[in-house]
């Protein structure tokens, strides 16, 4: 009896493992939508394995070192409220900050450390160190902490 359900496991992992190796994923027949799913999917799968979900962001200014941990960071447009995007703006500090909203109707970026529009779905990442100024306008998303594995 021990040898048929040994000699039953073996071809089913000999017959079982043919199949799905022999079938495998063409990413070149994948429409840009199912590549996107797949991608999400990937992404979520990593991030439960090594215990890094995303959290929600909304609109608002953040401080890193305030209100936000200094870090690295990726920023996901889950829905914009304008046409236009999800604005996303970083500052070197409130100083930088504060004079760039005193001349907001000149619109003047030398005041802007980096300056993104973001569509739902898009990304951008942003580096945060203690002090900086970050501003999210127009939309929410999600906000995931990018830890390299270089860094020391």
């Amino acid at each position: 009896m021990k040898k048929i359900i040994a000699m039953l496991l073996v071809a089913m992992m000999v017959f079982g493992g043919s199949v799905v190796s022999a079938e495998g994923v063409n990413l070149a027949t994948m429409t840009t939508e199912e590549l996107l799913a797949l991608h999400e999917a990937v992404d979520a799968e990593i991030d439960a394995r090594i215990g890094c979900e995303p959290s929600a962001i909304g609109g608002g200014v953040y401080t890193a070192g305030e209100t936000i941990k200094p870090g690295v960071y990726i920023i996901t447009c889950a829905e914009a409220y304008a046409e236009e995007g999800m604005q996303v703006q970083v500052y070197a500090d409130h100083a930088q900050y504060e004079e760039y909203r005193a001349v907001f109707d000149s619109y003047k970026p030398d005041y802007q450390l980096f300056a993104g529009v973001i569509m739902p779905g898009e990304s951008v990442s942003i580096s945060l160190s203690d002090g900086m100024v970050m501003v999210i306008d127009g939309g929410f998303g999600h906000v995931q902490t990018v830890t390299p594995s270089w860094a020391p």
